[in-house]
């Protein structure tokens, strides 16, 4: 159950400063994740003001 697993992912990062988030796939399908939204905005703004503000690149 997805929404078990988003459970376990904020018990598991409480207090680590890390994003809590479930990666998951079906067979034969692309990897999706799972995260909560003002956790998603919160990231796609630190990655806005770094990279695409700030005129930088990620290496892979």
């Amino acid at each position: 159950n997805l929404n078990q697993a988003m459970e376990q992912a904020v018990r598991d990062s409480a207090g680590s400063g890390n994003y809590p988030s479930v990666f998951h796939k079906r067979n034969y399908q692309p990897w999706l994740v799972t995260m909560a939204y003002v956790d998603w905005i919160e990231l796609y703004n630190a990655y806005y003001d770094y990279v695409l503000k700030g005129k930088r690149e990620i290496n892979e």
